[in-house]
């Protein structure tokens, strides 16, 4: 048995097993990966929104690197076909939509290929454009306190009429105060708001909304929160129960400080008596 060739397979078989692993890692790691892009993945955003851009963690080739947006509904394309390089580095690919993008789900697709080793790599993901901005309470969020009404503020603005926003609970019974309004304190009349009980329990709610825009599109959706009430006294307080003891008085006694500290004293006292009395002995 040739234990010195032996010796030297346990030593190379190692190295090239090792070996090999580095150039597939390497080769991985070559890929133009996506770092980030506007609008984010699933993300909701304006019907103003005047393009993509998606950035690559490397430079790109120019020939073979395309990005592309389409109606996820119908797969047609609905950028302006002007797909482009545009950062100095060459990670960066932007393309341009018309203006006005009309409300509904996109699907944004990219193929880039590495400036590096020409290694190619696809993907895609979905955004959705919608008038919806933000609400109070956040969708999905969280709530404490007591929420005294529902907001929902939009990109465009809305017609005094044909507007709607209710608040459910989650057995979809009706616990909004049905005054259903433009907020007058938003004077560009692009946000509803709706009273809420000052009793709302805890419990998964739902706000449905209807939003009738001023160029004559009226779109709506729903949204979650959860709340959780709470009091900012004392629960035993809350409840009308009596005040606990206070230091100057004794538990369960109701007997004054003074008395209980004047029979400590006296204790004291006649401890240090005793003391005295047994040195003499």
């Amino acid at each position: 048995m040739d234990i010195r060739g032996c010796g030297l397979r346990l030593i190379v078989l190692p190295l090239l097993v090792l070996a090999a692993t580095l150039l597939l890692w390497r080769g991985a790691a070559a890929q133009a990966q996506v770092i980030k892009s506007w609008p984010a993945p699933d993300g909701l955003v304006a019907s103003g929104l005047a393009g993509i851009n998606v950035v690559f963690a490397e430079p790109l080739d120019p020939k073979g690197s395309s990005l592309s947006v389409s109606r996820a509904a119908d797969s047609v394309r609905v950028d302006r076909g002007d797909s482009r390089l545009e950062s100095p580095e060459g990670r960066e690919l932007a393309v341009s939509l018309p203006p006005e993008l009309p409300s509904g789900k996109y699907r944004v697709s990219w193929s880039a290929v590495s400036a590096r080793d020409g290694s190619k790599t696809t993907g895609d993901y979905a955004f959705t454009v919608t008038p919806f901005l933000k609400s109070e309470p956040q969708p999905g969020s969280d709530t404490k306190g007591s929420p005294l009404q529902v907001t929902v503020t939009f990109a465009e603005i809305l017609k005094p009429a044909g507007n709607a926003l209710t608040v459910t609970d989650d057995v979809r019974a009706r616990v909004d105060l049905g005054d259903a309004r433009l907020d007058p304190a938003d004077p560009s009349g692009r946000t509803l708001r709706v009273s809420l009980p000052a009793d709302l329990r805890a419990g998964k709610y739902f706000v449905a909304w209807t939003a009738a825009l001023a160029d004559g599109r009226v779109v709506s959706d729903t949204y979650g929160f959860t709340h959780f009430p709470w009091s900012p006294e004392p629960a035993r307080m809350a409840a009308g129960a009596s005040p606990l003891p206070q230091p100057s008085t004794l538990p369960g006694a109701g007997t004054p400080s003074l008395i209980w500290s004047l029979g400590l004293a006296g204790g004291a006292l006649a401890l240090a008596g005793l003391r005295l009395r047994r040195r003499r002995w």
